[in-house]
């Protein structure tokens, strides 16, 4: 496994992020356009255009989250998880950091955590942790979620997310862990052992390979200037009443 530790959300973890294709963007990448003409949803042509971006301007371009409350939510309680996750596995859990793909890279992720097999001296399998603000999610995972092919009906991202971490790692399974420390005892932590698709990984490969290639001709427009960033990504850009009504943000630059 080609990783790096480091510890996640850093200014280095950040900087080692610019530009790449990350397992977290992989289920935007996936999704379906609602727009039959289209080749990408909108949502996956911002985020190339954004890693675009990134690039050519050489910062990491931050956005803060949507629900600053879930996003600490979810921080907070990711180690107490990982915690409970430790009582009923026989290996060691570790950070892993950051990890490249060795077939690019570009492409990268982030797993929350690995097994350690001490008698291999390897990791054997990854850990994506889950913990949400609205408890209604963890009941949905706890009660429905026992396979791959559930996580994939009922969360695609997630299911996308960590097919794409086993890609980048060389393993073949990854635990889901869902937390809900207001919940009792029995009921707090759902695990379910995610398997390696290799049919769906080459799909998944085609498309991200697809998105670098879309990647660098965004760059490549930009530099002869056929394309423009946006004005409100820069630091000095002064924004509008506009700006404000429809949603607009500054984001910030790493």
């Amino acid at each position: 496994m080609n990783h790096t530790i480091i510890e996640q959300r850093t200014t280095e973890w950040y900087r080692m992020r610019l530009g790449k294709m990350t397992a977290s963007g992989f289920g935007t990448l996936m999704a379906k356009p609602r727009d039959k003409n289209r080749h990408w949803a909108v949502k996956a042509s911002e985020y190339i255009e954004r890693k675009a971006f990134e690039v050519f301007l050489d910062k990491y371009i931050y956005d803060p989250p949507f629900s600053p409350e879930a996003a600490d939510w979810g921080i907070e309680n990711e180690a107490r998880a990982l915690d409970a996750l430790r009582q009923i596995v026989e290996m060691p859990v570790q950070d892993v950091g950051l990890v490249f793909c060795d077939e690019n890279a570009q492409i990268a992720a982030t797993p929350d955590a690995a097994l350690f097999d001490t008698g291999r001296g390897d990791y054997v399998s990854l850990v994506q942790v889950k913990c949400p603000y609205n408890g209604d999610y963890h009941e949905k995972f706890r009660t429905q979620v026992f396979n791959e092919r559930d996580l994939k009906r009922k969360k695609s991202s997630y299911y996308w997310q960590m097919q794409g971490e086993m890609w980048v790692a060389g393993l073949d399974n990854s635990y889901f862990v869902s937390f809900d420390p207001r919940r009792s005892e029995t009921d707090r932590l759902h695990t379910t052992v995610i398997h390696r698709n290799d049919d769906d990984l080459k799909i998944l490969k085609e498309r991200v390979f697809e998105a670098l290639e879309e990647r660098d001709k965004i760059v490549s427009d930009l530099h002869t200037g056929r394309r423009r960033i946006p004005p409100h990504y820069y630091p000095d850009y002064q924004f509008s009443i506009i700006d404000w009504a429809i949603g607009r943000t500054r984001p910030t630059l790493i």
